[in-house]
């Protein structure tokens, strides 16, 4: 018994070695600096050695159970590490948009591009105080435990007035539309600023937005909501650190460390409010964040599953209409009785789409994503901001695969209606050229006499 489970802790072992292998190679393809492809492929290194971690020390065994150590198979590891490479390979065309001129280019001025911003930063304060009522109408719940289980239950994710709610709803989505956009405004303008010009308002701007992001995630007790606000500004600074100046460099180091630093102790905070103080409660961030590829060979791979085929993640593709529920808690009851298998563990992109399609179809899927990204990128051959925009989503599907799938109905409407807001900012930056070429022209023609001789300004004063 104990030979068979130093060789199955070896398989553990061997899926972290598996993706620090990966790691290595995509560091040592870009001469040893760290990349947004090696940065991605750095966390599931993280993710893999936790897996291993916590169910080493026996920290996974205290929330999921004694487990048959013998029983875990070799396959859903390989066919994870597939998955995950297939997802990271796209992102080094990311390296492109740093050949592209990504400020003059977009074909918006500066001065519009800080006039949306600012619009972008009302609506995330508007959202933030929405947010912060939302907790307080339920003013009993004053303890993190409290509000993620009355969040769970669906308690708090619901306003009384229907008309809040729908004004909610529709700006967390414009929100989350919007952002990438307005990273992608004030990061080009920021890499294109000149050492003496005042970088301060594009760093307001994009810390400001991160920032008052964040709080509701605090609020709400969601630590992984919280990780992935930071995972998305960190997708833009990799995209632009290398053209910042010094001053700005150093300034969004500090800025970054300090705001890490923070969610460090906020997470910390939530997980002892939820699970206890001291060795209990960071036992619970090791779990929360070493659960995924234990629970990948245990509670998924060869279970007796009754996959859904795509009636939970497509379900209007599928069934033609979505199901509401009362809360998360309920929505994974649901599909828990539906499925036969506990839906709330993490269990990696991988597992997620093999409890939904099977392994054949979990590939499908992911293949037919892939197709239509590198259709889109095609399309979008030397524009950078439909290029950054794009693969942003690609970015954000492998970073949620750490832990489950992404790849849903939801995030692929967002991912169209982001496409339609790339064509209207490039049909108003035409129309804006047009007019501004228009106006250059009269004047142009204004300048040439009858005879089509140039008049300069003082010319015209003499003829006045």
């Amino acid at each position: 018994m104990e030979d068979d489970f130093a060789n199955d802790m070896d398989l553990l072992i061997g899926n972290f070695i598996a993706y620090l292998l990966f790691f290595l190679y995509l560091l040592k393809a870009n001469k040893y600096r760290l990349n947004l492809q090696s940065f991605v492929a750095l966390n599931f290194v993280i993710v893999a050695f936790l897996g291993y971690y916590t169910f080493k020390t026996g920290i996974y065994q205290k929330t999921f159970g004694y487990k048959d150590v013998t029983t875990l198979s070799i396959v859903p590891y390989i066919l994870c590490l597939a998955m995950v490479v297939m997802l990271i390979l796209p992102l080094r065309q990311i390296e492109t948009v740093r050949k592209m001129d990504t400020h003059t280019g977009l074909g918006i001025s500066e001065k519009w591009q800080n006039y949306i911003s600012f619009a972008f930063l009302g609506l995330v304060i508007v959202y933030f105080y929405m947010n912060q009522l939302l907790v307080s109408q339920r003013s009993e719940f004053v303890e993190y435990d409290e509000i993620y289980e009355n969040m769970a239950s669906g308690n708090l994710e619901k306003f009384d007035s229907p008309i809040l709610n729908t004004i909610y709803f529709r700006l967390i989505t414009l929100i989350r539309l919007l952002s990438p956009f307005i990273y992608y405004f004030q990061f080009s303008i920021l890499a294109n600023k000149k050492k003496k010009e005042s970088k301060v308002l594009p760093l307001v701007l994009i810390f400001g937005s991160f920032i008052l992001s964040v709080f509701p995630d605090i609020e709400s007790a969601s630590r992984g909501a919280m990780y992935f606000s930071a995972m998305q500004l960190c997708f833009f600074m990799f995209i632009y650190f290398r053209s910042f100046t010094p001053g700005v460099k150093l300034f969004t180091v500090v800025a970054i460390s300090g705001s890490i630093l923070l969610l460090v102790i906020f997470s910390m905070a939530i997980s002892y409010s939820r699970f206890g103080e001291g060795k209990e409660g960071n036992e619970q961030i090791f779990r929360y964040f070493g659960e995924p590829y234990p629970n990948l060979g245990f509670n998924v791979w060869n279970k007796n599953i009754r996959h859904p085929y795509g009636k939970r993640y497509f379900p209007r593709l599928t069934t033609g209409s979505g199901k509401s529920f009362a809360g998360r808690e309920d929505r994974f009851t649901y599909w828990e009785r539906k499925v036969g298998i506990p839906m709330l563990n993490l269990k990696t992109i991988f597992g997620d789409l093999y409890v939904e399609f099977g392994a054949l179809g979990a590939f499908v899927v992911v293949a037919l994503w892939l197709l239509l990204l590198h259709f889109c990128l095609y399309k979008a051959r030397g524009d950078s901001l439909a290029t950054v925009i794009l693969l942003y989503y690609a970015y954000n599907i492998v970073v949620y695969g750490l832990f489950n799938n992404h790849l849903s109905e939801d995030t692929l409407k967002e991912f169209f209606y982001s496409i339609i807001i790339i064509l209207v900012i490039r049909f108003v930056a035409k129309k804006m050229k047009e007019k501004n070429d228009l106006a250059r022209h009269l004047y142009e023609r204004q300048r040439k006499g009858r005879y089509g001789y140039y008049y300069s300004d003082n010319d015209y004063k003499d003829k006045q």
